[in-house]
């Protein structure tokens, strides 16, 4: 009966003993599962540009916005949200991946706000004085520049008239470019480039307001949203208005250039898109 006793013993210590095993490991498994979890639950990345806490070094949160789209998506992971307040964005976005079949990336204006990106930089030349009479006015365009691209440099596939991929904007409203001065002289909203290529020759709209005191925008960017990389799948893009974009035309007929257009949004080749 002892050695029964004994054995019964040495028994139920190897059940206690696998227990505490058992309980160890599920310890473990919760201390290690908080490490895996957030990257399989969607985050939502908030970007207002006007909020005074905003900052393109922040988290990205309601409280700590991006002030650019940009950050935002180069973060931004499969089931996540780029959520967009109200705002014009002058810039780029580039997405930096894509998502997947059941967790798109969706870039989304915030419900009830208007959110603009725009291939504009506005331009605040030291204006000199070309015929006063007439309202004309020369600026140098080299300080909005980026990167080395000047769509006022280039000059637009098919067009009979020769004219750039380069626009201008005053308090809104979209100039004319003409090629000849005595167009320039004898049309109000028109605007030429120099023969330096660095100045630009505008005649402003009619009124006795300075040029500094419009709002002038010039664009410079040939893209507005489009990933570098081609082939990115499962991208949503909702809300948003995009304009002012020096991309380029496509040369002869549409289906038959040989340089097919890009347009302001492109997929670059990528699937499963909705816009």
């Amino acid at each position: 009966m002892l050695r029964r006793k004994c054995n019964a013993s040495k028994s139920e210590f190897s059940v206690r003993k696998m227990k505490f095993r058992c309980l160890g490991l599920c310890l473990m498994l919760l201390l290690i599962a908080p490490v895996f979890r957030p990257s399989s639950q969607a985050t939502t990345i908030v970007v207002d540009r006007r909020d005074p806490n905003a900052s393109d070094a922040g988290p990205g949160t309601e409280s700590r916005p991006f002030k650019a789209i940009a950050p935002a998506a180069e973060r931004a992971q499969p089931g996540d949200t780029v959520l967009v307040h109200a705002g014009v964005y002058r810039e780029r976005v580039i997405p930096a991946r894509g998502g997947e079949e059941s967790r798109p990336i969706i870039y989304q204006a915030a419900a009830g706000e208007k959110v603009t990106v725009r291939g504009s930089e506005i331009w605040r030349p030291k204006w000199d004085i070309l015929d006063a009479s007439h309202g004309v006015f020369k600026g140098n365009i080299e300080s909005v520049i980026r990167n080395g691209f000047n769509p006022f440099k280039i000059e637009m596939r098919g067009d009979v008239e020769k004219k750039s991929l380069g626009q201008i904007f005053v308090d809104g409203k979209l100039l004319w470019e003409v090629r000849r001065e005595e167009d320039l002289l004898a049309m109000e909203g028109t605007w030429r480039l120099a023969s330096d290529g660095t100045n630009i020759l505008v005649h402003f709209p009619s009124g006795n307001v300075p040029p500094e005191q419009h709002l002038v925008e010039v664009t410079v960017r040939n893209r507005l949203f489009a990933p570098v990389k081609r082939g990115l799948g499962y991208i949503h893009v909702s809300g948003f208005v995009f304009e002012h974009c020096a991309n380029q035309f496509p040369g002869n007929g549409f289906w038959e250039s040989d340089s097919p257009q890009a347009g302001a949004v492109s997929c670059r080749g990528g699937h499963h898109w909705v816009l």
